[in-house]
């Protein structure tokens, strides 16, 4: 069986990475990270083909990496109802105001 690849258009989306040593199934945690992140339409189509829900759901409820407007669209587009990290925790986005540091 041959082995997915990333396909040539979403490779900018990797521009710090050696596209051709990722693989698609054990590297699948950053690659989805990655892609839900910075993708556009066309890698969530090719997203919606290669992984299951249950892989997109992990990532979601799971990753530290994921930003809450992406795991809301997520959320509501898989029907999750099981808790998410990203919900729970303060983003890493917005700085702290000084006076509290």
């Amino acid at each position: 069986m041959k082995q997915a690849q990333i396909p040539q258009e979403l490779t900018r989306f990797f521009w710090d990475t050696k596209v051709g040593e990722l693989d698609v199934q054990a590297h699948k945690m950053f690659i989805l990270e990655r892609l839900l992140e910075e993708g556009n339409s066309g890698a969530v189509r090719w997203i919606l083909n290669e992984f299951s829900p249950e892989d997109i759901e992990n990532v979601i409820r799971t990753s530290r990496r994921i930003r809450l407007k992406t795991a809301l669209f997520w959320k509501n587009r898989l029907g999750i109802t099981k808790s998410i990290l990203c919900m729970q925790k303060p983003s890493t986005l917005t700085p702290a105001e000084p006076w509290r540091r």
